[in-house]
This record gives C-alpha cells, structure tokens and sequence, in this order.
C-alpha cells in the first residue's frame, strides 16, 4: 500500500496500479515540489465516470499559486466551492469548519475539472482538491 493512500475499501476500484504517481497522472495534476502531508484516494467507476479523485497536501504560497495553474481553475474566492456541503472527504477525515476558506473550481471542459478549497494557517496552505472525469 502507497503510504500516503488514504485507506481503502476491500471493493474499490483503483486505476492502473493505485500508485500516486499512476494516480496523479491519470487525473493530469502535478504536486509542488515542497508539497508536504499529501494524501490521496482515487474512486474509479466500472460504468460511467473514469473516476474522482480527492487530494489533500499542504504547501506554502509559491506552491499554491503554481498548483491553481496546473489543476486550470480559477481565482480563489472566500468560501468554499459550489456545491460542497461539508459531506466532501467525511469519508477522509475531511472537515470545514468556520468561514476562513477560500475556493476554486476549473473550467468543465476538457477531461479533467477540478475543485479547490484552501485554509491558511502558520503560513502554510492546506489544500483540499476534488478532480473528476466529465
């Protein structure tokens, strides 16, 4: 198991052989260098969608801005992205608390769109992503 796998389901479906490198690839996102406490899970369908993949890493702000540029969204704005309720990640530990979030969603055009959320604390961005197959 890739150590930074988020753990999975006996049933799930992975892509190719899970790894994050696999992973990140198929979903076309590349990860800052200096990226720190990445985790990853990456839910394939056997009908329909090629697949979500939900991503979280910590980075400074050089490392944010050129990630944004990578994943193709667009500025961030306070809050949190359209359509997030709070239940995105539970499954991971993921949680929203508070109004300090700022967001971005990409382009649904393309193969990949993805959906950002990021909180600032002690000069480090923890960044929440949700890339989809459309």
């Amino acid at each position: 198991m890739d150590p930074h796998d988020y753990l999975r389901e006996r049933d799930d479906v992975v892509y190719g052989d899970g790894s994050l490198a696999t992973v990140l690839a198929h979903y076309d996102v590349s990860l800052p260098d200096e990226a720190t406490d990445v985790r990853f899970h990456d839910e394939e369908s056997l009908i329909g969608s090629e697949g979500t993949l939900f991503l979280h890493l910590k980075v400074s702000d050089a490392g944010l801005t050129s990630f944004l540029q990578t994943l193709n969204v667009g500025p961030l704005t306070p809050g949190l992205p359209a359509g997030w309720d709070g239940r995105e990640g539970q499954r991971f530990g993921w949680s929203f608390p508070g109004s300090s979030w700022c967001a971005a969603q990409g382009p649904a055009e393309g193969t990949v769109t993805a959906s950002v959320a990021v909180a600032r604390a002690g000069g480090v961005n923890s960044v929440y992503v949700i890339a989809e197959h459309v």
